[in-house]
């Protein structure tokens, strides 16, 4: 915090999560405002949740009255000199945003989960979701996207689901590896709510797409077996617990891909990669056929950095991001 702050030339946030104890979430929220952030969100719920996905992962409502009482005491004690704090958690509409800052006292609200599916939650009248994803997808046209097709088809998913079951285009959305692809199946989509093209349902791709997406599921399942592990493993030996999963997870560059396309014997190549990208699937970068187990494929499939430009994200983290919090902030 202390070296980024005088590098920024934007108002500094910071994310965090309610400690075990009150008093050391206060403490923390006022350590990071004196090494300079101005803006401290957080989350009503505790770490101890933060590796869980799926069934139980959300269980129970987020604590807005330990957040209200850190925003009293911060005012208290801190008084004109205390950061803006944002109240996250428990905010599934526009009402429950405005009901989260009159109960905290908050400065702003966040939300997850309502406003990946519904990014008009706010407006005052909700839109068509496949409008809505269309401008998404020029905005990524005009913008782009570093973070590649999976968040595309990510997106694309979480606004349009329903439509998307309904025409059997799931799977040819995640199937999928360029925006075109994306547009293409929106596009599609809406043409059969318009009535502009004719739906006709086919009874083997229904089938197909039952069983892709059991392929799907058993893939992530045995990637959070294998997190499982890792993060017990790094609980025995005292270290972070997401510190084994954080190894090998992020893609090489276009220059280290080079270097290790270099090298004549597939052994010797495959023995560079594991040095450093062990989470990472070797074939979906290295064979010009991709990889042959496809979505049943446990390990990441990434894209490889491009030299040029700054560190991507780790994938790992990107995704634990999608599955858990991806949050965004709306002002209050």
């Amino acid at each position: 915090m202390r070296q980024a702050v005088p590098r920024a030339n934007v108002a500094v946030c910071v994310k965090i999560r309610l400690l075990d104890e009150f008093q050391d979430t206060y403490k923390l929220v006022c350590q990071l405002n004196d090494a300079g952030a101005h803006v401290v969100a957080i989350h009503g719920r505790k770490r101890a949740t933060w590796h869980k996905r799926g069934p139980g992962a959300r269980d129970g409502p987020a604590d807005l009255h330990t957040i209200k009482a850190i925003v009293d005491k911060v005012r208290e004690t801190r008084g004109g000199d205390s950061p803006y704090i944002v109240t996250n958690g428990n905010v599934r509409s526009k009402a429950e945003a405005i009901e989260a800052l009159r109960f905290t006292g908050a400065a702003g609200v966040m939300s997850a989960e309502a406003l990946l599916n519904n990014p008009s939650l706010f407006a005052d009248s909700n839109q068509n979701p496949l409008d809505l994803c269309r401008e998404y997808l020029h905005l990524v046209q005009m913008y782009g996207n570093p973070a590649g097709y999976r968040s595309i088809a990510f997106h694309c998913r979480r606004m349009c689901l329903s439509f998307l079951e309904k025409y059997d285009l799931l799977d040819t959305l995640l199937s999928g590896s360029r925006l075109e692809n994306a547009m293409q199946v929106i596009n599609t989509c809406i043409e059969y709510e318009t009535g502009a093209a004719t739906f006709v349902s086919d009874p083997a791709a229904k089938k197909r797409a039952v069983a892709l997406k059991k392929i799907r599921e058993d893939a992530k399942q045995a990637r959070h077996r294998f997190e499982g592990r890792m993060a017990r493993k790094a609980k025995r030996e005292n270290k972070p617990l997401d510190f084994y999963l954080t190894q090998g997870a992020t893609p090489p560059t276009t220059e280290q891909l080079n270097e290790i396309r270099a090298i004549p014997e597939h052994a010797k190549r495959l023995e560079k990669w594991k040095e450093a990208f062990t989470q990472v699937c070797f074939n979906f970068i290295l064979n010009p056929h991709g990889c042959a187990r496809g979505e049943s494929c446990a390990f990441l499939h990434a894209q490889p950095i491009s030299s040029s430009s700054s560190p991507a994200n780790n994938p790992y983290q990107e995704q634990t991001q999608q599955d858990d919090d991806d949050d965004l902030l709306v002002a209050g």
